[in-house]
């Protein structure tokens, strides 16, 4: 086994790296026994991480070839291309609820929690006749568009779709809308289905919008800043700085807590607060995350990894619940979510949409942190 925090070959069961003092993930002992990779035994790297395939208990129940996929904040929907069709699938059920060939679709950016209203890029002839890029926001039921070309990303749907944020390009905003402006800043949260300027955001956001599911909180990364706002008036609450290696991730359910990673292996939780956070947990990972998510329940995180590796460690002590891998694929985990339902964990990687057996699997009570289960290093 190697160490998470310098790369060094440690003994197998090592607590801690002799070379740099560094704590080593701990598993908990809850998988099945004999659940192992059909026709993988041994062990897949990651990185400089090594990973047992013999603590891989679960399959991919179905997968779907979807060119570009993308799941709504509280996890109820999934829009996905399939083909030239835009599909809007129930993701508790893994129905489809809803499609369209109503244009040439090229990618989808951010899909409503209504399942109606989604961010897309679509190909269209220009007055040269050669193809070109546009992006709308569109309501599918209505086949409706409702924002032309002008926005650049990122995009985020509000918890119950009475609002979204929006980046713009800089020469849009003469024609924005109803031409409102508030500052110079070039980010946005507008009405639905009004459509109509709530408030500009004055920092200079460069990377995804999220909106807590309660519906209090934005964020944004700007910078090396991470940016919390109060979702109703745009005000700053507080910032984080950390980096351009910092990365933030989906809140929980209830909007109390959030994610972030830092450097290539630590991942720590906050509390949510109107000032400043609370530092409430950090976990020491394995290094290559591309990707992370609460479950619905709050009590694991689900992290991707750039091999197609998954892991699901106890969210209060950091320890290992599942360990999870695409068996045909060894490309990064784009995204990860669970289903509003919790029943079913869904990840996208290598233009596959994955949904994947028992991995609602975990009960409650291993979950608890004062459960007082055999402990055992990864090997």
């Amino acid at each position: 086994m190697l160490c998470v925090e310098c790369g060094e070959t440690l003994n197998e069961g090592a607590r801690f790296c002799p070379k740099c003092g560094g704590k080593q993930p701990e598993v908990e002992t809850n998988v099945d026994e004999g659940a192992t990779a059909s026709g993988n035994d041994g062990e897949r790297t990651n990185g400089s991480a090594t990973f047992p395939t013999s603590v891989i208990p679960n399959r991919v129940e179905r997968t779907i070839e979807a060119k570009s996929a993308v799941s709504s904040l509280n996890g109820k929907y999934i829009a996905l291309l399939v083909g030239k069709e835009l599909q809007i699938m129930d993701a508790n059920t893994g129905e489809i609820v809803r499609s369209s060939e109503w244009m040439d679709w090229e990618g989808v950016g951010a899909v409503g929690s209504d399942g109606i209203h989604v961010g897309v890029s679509v190909q269209e002839k220009n007055q040269s006749g050669s193809n070109e890029t546009k992006r709308y926001i569109l309501n599918l039921a209505r086949q409706k568009n409702i924002h032309s070309d002008g926005w650049v990303g990122p995009i985020a749907f509000s918890a119950d779709c009475k609002k979204y944020a929006i980046k713009l390009k800089s020469t849009a905003l003469t024609s924005f809308l109803s031409g409102s402006r508030k500052g110079s800043a070039t980010s946005r949260v507008v009405s639905l289905p009004e459509n109509e300027e709530l408030f500009a955001i004055g920092e200079k956001i460069e990377a995804a919008f999220q909106f807590s599911s309660d519906g209090r909180y934005l964020s944004g990364k700007a910078n090396e800043w991470l940016c919390i706002l109060n979702a109703h008036t745009g005000e700053k609450l507080y910032g984080l700085k950390g980096g351009n290696r910092m990365r933030f991730y989906p809140f929980s359910i209830d909007g109390s807590r959030f994610l972030t990673t830092h450097g290539n292996t630590r991942i720590k939780v906050w509390q949510s607060q109107d000032t400043e956070p609370t530092e409430y947990k950090e976990h020491l990972l394995p290094p290559g995350y591309t990707c992370a998510c609460f479950s619905t329940d709050d009590k694991a995180i689900v992290i991707g990894y750039e091999n197609g590796y998954m892991r699901i460690i106890n969210s209060e002590t950091g320890k290992l619940l599942r360990e999870l891998w695409h068996n045909d694929s060894t490309k990064s985990v784009e995204w990860v979510s669970y289903s509003s339902n919790g029943q079913n964990l869904i990840s996208y990687t290598d233009g596959k949409l994955n949904f994947w057996v028992q991995a609602n699997s975990i009960e409650p009570a291993e979950l608890d942190p004062g459960d007082k289960q055999e402990e055992a290093a990864i090997p």
